[in-house]
């Protein structure tokens, strides 16, 4: 069974256990947590119903007066939950099917039809798309926040396609991060287990002015590889290594301003089995898949009148994953501005545009070729 706490050093020696509670002792009175978790039974029922979210109308409206099914994990819930990672955390919306592959991989849908390249589910961090046009899903293994400075995750089980897109048509997923604003101070996580052999994540938060705060983060985990029926272990280990940035700026007057970027990198473990001619008709080929990638985003919003708003955000992405079957880089160039006013007493008019390239370069690999090496998809 897995551990995800500090305190299991069973299977390491004295001089490592030594050092582990050395450095997280370090690290206690180093970077000293300032953040204290979100409680829920701190809230009555009318909070409750009153919990924000934007997904169905991309606007702020309470969960209790939106019109869809629609879940929300707050703070809370994932620290109650104690998940590692933001596919773990979905199994605990109903209507969500979520299933591990193996240690590195994983098959998330909503409203059936799952499996490894599950498609016409949207999943956004921060407003920013992370699905792949190579086959409409999400890698999610190259993907990753830092759960502690997620402020909920919105999950509408249904289409969303008129105000989202093509691909919103089983659900959206949105993951929502707090302002930099709300994570002042320093913190940091370590811990080391069976399966999770090792995790560390360090955050530091400052305000530059009353207006201006910023963050910045970074983490690391190493999981070990499962094993197969007959107990041996299998090459399906996993490492990925995280850094990030945020900068917010609010004025009531002048609008608020978001920068933010991501960058990480690591190998996946991995094992293929390709037909032979000869015996023993198989050839397995051990090969770890290297990961890496970055994005830039910035948004800007700004109240019109006393109940319009305008918003731009702007955004690229990189990734690039290579193995023995396909290689893959791909740079996504996105622009979206909205504009919501009020028309009368009863009606209010959401209206914008949107742009978004991508382009995409594909290297053959031994067992595959591609007629088109590289595309451009507006």
């Amino acid at each position: 069974m897995s551990s995800n706490h500090i305190s299991p050093f069973t299977s390491m020696s004295q001089q490592k256990k030594y050092y582990w509670v050395m450095f997280y002792l370090w690290g206690f009175f180093l970077f000293p947590s300032q953040a204290h978790p979100f409680d829920l039974t701190d809230l009555s029922l009318e909070d409750l119903m009153a919990i924000e979210v934007t997904l169905v109308s991309r606007k702020q409206g309470t969960l209790f007066e939106t019109p869809a099914a629609v879940s929300v994990l707050t703070r809370d819930d994932l620290h109650r939950a104690g998940v590692t990672s933001i596919p773990e955390a979905l199994r605990l919306v109903t209507g969500v099917q979520v299933a591990r592959i193996d240690a590195n991989k994983w098959a998330v849908s909503a409203r059936g039809l799952n499996g490894r390249f599950a498609q016409q589910l949207l999943v956004l961090i921060d407003g920013r798309t992370i699905y792949t046009p190579l086959f409409s899903g999400v890698f999610w293994e190259m993907h990753d926040v830092m759960l502690e400075d997620v402020n909920h995750i919105e999950i509408i089980r249904g289409p969303g396609g008129t105000l989202w897109g093509s691909n919103a048509i089983n659900g959206i997923i949105n993951i929502v991060t707090n302002n930099a604003s709300e994570t002042q101070g320093s913190h940091i996580k370590v811990g080391t287990g069976t399966e999770e052999r090792g995790f560390v994540s360090a955050r530091y938060g400052r305000q530059i002015n009353p207006n201006t705060s910023f963050r910045t983060y970074g983490k690391f985990f190493a999981r070990d590889a499962f094993v197969d029926a007959t107990g041996q272990h299998v090459p399906d280990n996993w490492h990925m290594s995280q850094l990030g940035v945020r900068l917010d700026q609010s004025h009531a007057k002048k609008g608020n301003l978001t920068f933010q970027g991501d960058m990480f990198a690591g190998t996946r473990g991995q094992i293929y089995r390709f037909p032979t001619l000869t015996t023993p008709f198989v050839e397995e080929i051990d090969n770890d898949t290297r990961l890496n990638g970055g994005n830039l985003l910035g948004r800007f919003t700004r109240l019109v009148g006393d109940t319009g708003e305008m918003s731009l955000q702007m955004y690229y992405d990189h990734t690039m994953w290579r193995d023995t079957l396909i290689a893959e880089t791909r740079n996504t160039y996105d622009l979206d501005f909205q504009h919501r006013f009020k028309w009368g007493t009863q009606q209010e008019i959401t209206c914008g545009l949107g742009y978004r390239l991508s382009q995409d370069h594909l290297q053959n690999g031994r067992w595959t070729t591609v007629n088109q090496s590289k595309r451009s998809l507006v």
